[in-house]
C-alpha cells in the first residue's frame, strides 16, 4: 500500500508552510488528494513533484512558468534556460550593487560619523536607477560624456561622491536667499571644480545641455530631488547662474545672458 502523509506531516517533512501548500493546490500547482473526508493528503510522488517546484523557485522562476515546465515531458528549448540565466545575472547585478551601497553608507558613516537620511536615500537612487539614468542621459547628451561620467573606479567614484555630499551638506545650512552670497559661491565653485576634473572637459557645455532639457513627469521619477525643497532648487539654480555669469572668462565664455 502507498505511503501517505496528511498536510501537518508533509509540511514538516517538507519545511514548506502548509498555507504555501494550500495555496499551490489552489492554483493547480501542486494538487493534494483527497479522503473521503475531503482532508488532503499527498504521496511520494508529491515529495518528487515539490521537490521540482522548490528547485525552480531558487532560481527565480515564476509560478506560472513552473507549472508549465512541470507539464513538459521533456525540455525541449534552451530558452527557458537562457531567459532564467539572464534574469539570475540581473539578480546578481542588483545584490552586487546592494553591497556596493552598503560598504559605500559604512565608509562614509566612518569618515564622518553620522549620515544624513536624505543623502542614503540619495545613495540608493544613484545606485538603484544607474542603468536608466545612462539610457535616458544618453538619448539627451552626447554619448561620450555619459561614458565618461560611470568609466571611473569604485574608488574614484567614492571619493567623488565624498565631496559632493559634504558640499550638498554645507549647502543645507546656509541661507539661500542671497544668490550672491560670499559662503553659498565657494561651495558653487567647489562644485564645479570637482565637476570639471571628473568631466575633464568644458563643464560650461555640459550644463548648458542639461539646463535645455524638461523633465517630464514620468521621468521626473528618475531624479527626485531628496536633499532640497522646489523652492530651495530654484534658488540654487539662481546662484549658479549667478557664479555663472561671473566665471564666464575662466570657461571661455564672456558672457551668458
Amino acid at each position: 500500500m502507498e505511503k501517505t502523509y496528511s498536510i501537518g506531516t508533509f509540511a514538516k517533512m517538507t519545511n514548506v508552510t502548509p498555507r504555501t501548500l494550500h495555496y499551490y493546490d489552489e492554483i493547480g500547482l501542486l494538487v493534494a488528494k483527497r479522503t473521503e473526508a475531503g482532508h488532503r493528503y499527498y504521496t511520494k510522488d508529491d515529495l518528487i513533484t515539490l521537490q521540482r517546484i522548490v528547485s525552480l523557485k531558487f532560481l527565480g522562476y515564476p509560478l506560472e512558468t513552473i507549472k508549465e515546465l512541470l507539464t513538459k515531458e521533456k525540455w525541449d528549448t534552451a530558452d527557458y534556460f537562457t531567459f532564467q540565466r539572464n534574469e539570475m545575472i540581473k539578480k546578481r547585478d542588483q545584490l552586487n550593487h546592494a553591497i556596493r551601497l552598503l560598504e559605500h553608507a559604512q565608509q562614509l558613516i566612518e569618515a564622518k560619523g553620522e549620515l544624513d537620511p536624505d543623502i542614503f536615500f540619495l545613495l540608493i537612487n544613484s545606485v538603484q536607477m544607474e542603468e536608466e539614468h545612462k539610457r535616458w542621459l544618453k538619448e539627451h547628451i552626447p554619448e561620450h560624456l555619459v561614458d565618461q561620467l560611470y568609466e571611473m573606479t569604485e574608488e574614484q567614484q567614492l571619493e567623488l561622491e565624498k565631496q559632493f555630499i559634504e558640499i550638498a551638506e554645507r549647502l543645507k545650512s546656509l541661507d539661500l536667499d542671497d544668490p550672491a552670497s560670499e559662503e553659498l559661491q565657494q561651495c558653487i565653485e567647489e562644485f564645479f571644480t570637482i565637476a570639471e576634473k571628473a568631466l575633464s572637459q568644458d563643464l560650461i557645455d555640459f550644463m548648458s545641455m542639461m539646463e535645455e532639457v524638461e523633465f517630464t513627469d514620468k521621468e521626473a521619477w528618475l531624479f527626485p530631488s531628496y536633499l532640497f525643497t522646489p523652492e530651495e532648487e530654484e534658488k540654487l539654480g539662481k546662484a549658479v547662474e549667478y557664479y555663472l555669469q561671473k566665471a564666464g572668462d575662466r570657461f571661455g565664455k564672456k558672457d551668458r545672458t
